[in-house]
């Protein structure tokens, strides 16, 4: 019943993108100072080079300026959720974007099966490969996306 109640806040609180790969939550108020098309152009272009394709259970995103306050971190991933949740308040787009490319990454591992060891996803586990190659490869989505938008990075 708790879930359905959040979905319904959600959808009339919200913005709502779709597509064939992800829905997309963002809050009215989380676009300050960029546009809400290039949220959706960077999950796009994230998903591309992740080579993810559409899945059987859709990816959901959630793009907020309401923290929750037991949250520890800017963004996680529930794995086999396929859920991102990633706060935006009073953070820099290009941050937005790092952390939301390093928890798709994190998507991405969960599709290959690569979180089910529970060692390795537990989030005061820093440092285990799990997490090192969400940020390697996120910084790796960063640049490719600044030779598609350099406008972004000047």
């Amino acid at each position: 019943m708790e879930d359905i109640k959040k979905y319904i806040i959600d959808l009339f609180i919200n913005e709502r993108y779709e597509s064939s790969r992800f829905v997309a939550f963002v809050d009215a108020d989380v676009c300050d100072g960029f546009n809400k098309s290039d949220i959706i152009e960077f999950i796009s272009f994230s998903l591309d080079f992740l080579d993810i394709e559409k899945q059987d259970k859709q990816l959901s995103i959630k793009l907020t300026n309401k923290p929750e306050p037991e949250l520890k971190s800017f963004a996680y991933y529930v794995p086999n959720d396929h859920y991102v949740y990633v706060n935006c308040k009073n953070r820099h787009k290009l941050d937005v974007f790092r952390s939301l490319a390093h928890e798709l990454v994190h998507y991405s591992q969960d599709l290959k099966g690569e979180l089910n060891d529970p060692t390795q996803v537990q989030s005061e586990n820093d440092g285990v490969p799990i997490e090192n190659e969400a940020n390697s490869v996120a910084g790796v989505i960063m640049r490719e996306y600044g030779r598609k938008r350099p406008e972004f990075f000047g």
